[in-house]
C-alpha cells in the first residue's frame, strides 16, 4: 500500500475515533498555498486542528516524535489561515493524533499540542 493510501487510511481512522468521543468533524485535509490541515473538528463550542502522524512501526518513533518545531509553525499558520477564512472568533486549539500499526489495529493516541 502506498504511503499516501496508508495516511489516509489513518485519517480515516482518527476521524473515527474522534467522533466516537463526541467530537464533530468539520473538515478534512483542508488546503492553503502554504499549508494543510488534516482534520478539522469541534466539541464543546472549541475548533480543534488535528495533524495526523502515521507510523506503520515505531521503530523510529512515534508519531509525535515527528512534529518537528518547523511542523508545528506550519501547523500554527494553517490554523490563523482558517480562523481568518471562516471569521472564527471563539477557542481553538491545536492537537495531534499518533497512529502506529495497520489498519485495522491501529493504536491511536491523541495530544493536545497547543
Amino acid at each position: 500500500m502506498s504511503t499516501v493510501s496508508d495516511g489516509n487510511l489513518a485519517e480515516e481512522a482518527v476521524g473515527h475515533k474522534l467522533k466516537t468521543l463526541g467530537y464533530k468533524i468539520i473538515e478534512q485535509n483542508w488546503k492553503t498555498a502554504y499549508a494543510e490541515i488534516d482534520i478539522v473538528a469541534t466539541k464543546a463550542d472549541t475548533i480543534i486542528f488535528i495533524e495526523v502522524k502515521y507510523r506503520r512501526t515505531d521503530y523510529a518513533g512515534d508519531g509525535f516524535d515527528y512534529i518537528t518545531s518547523n511542523k508545528l509553525n506550519h501547523i500554527m499558520r494553517a490554523a490563523r489561515g482558517w480562523v481568518q477564512e471562516h471569521d472564527w472568533r471563539g477557542p481553538y486549539e491545536l492537537m495531534a493524533a499518533s497512529v502506529l500499526g495497520n489498519e485495522p489495529d491501529y493504536k491511536i493516541e491523541l495530544r493536545q499540542i497547543l
